[in-house]
């Protein structure tokens, strides 16, 4: 039981212990018992459509406002001379590097990278650059 200082019972426990015997059918609680109203005014101005803001944007600024942001995200290190350059390299084959198989991993293409271009790749965002290229790892 939720005591105060001096022993009445606060106001969230009567409340809701009003609202539990109500639960019950048949009880004479269940047939007096009503939720109080929510107090706190009207939820305020309803805000426009996705559909409305666009076309309030389309009456201002015409079909300019209408175009996309542009990309998203940061823009690629790698420069597409870069990217022709990286995928030269991927023929030549991981060996060149020095490794012992013939085999490019993630983890090898982001050091050749890293060593050819000077640019850090984590090994588990290379798969991007190279489904780019058309190579599957």
């Amino acid at each position: 039981m939720c005591l105060t200082l001096y022993g009445k019972s606060c106001w969230s426990e009567t409340r809701f212990r009003g609202a539990g015997e109500a639960s019950f059918p048949g009880s004479q609680a269940s047939a007096e018992w009503e939720p109080e109203p929510i107090r706190g005014g009207s939820p305020g101005p309803r805000l426009p459509t996705d559909r409305e803001s666009r076309a309030e944007e389309f009456q201002v600024g015409g079909l300019e406002a209408l175009q996309k942001a542009g990309r998203a995200g940061r823009k690629p290190e790698l420069s597409e001379g870069d990217r022709k350059r990286l995928e030269e390299l991927l023929v030549q084959g991981p060996e060149k590097l020095g490794y012992e198989t013939p085999l490019w991993t993630c983890a090898r293409v982001a050091h050749l990278i890293d060593n050819e271009f000077g640019i850090e790749y984590h090994p588990g965002h290379v798969w991007k650059i190279l489904d780019d290229l058309g190579w599957s790892c």
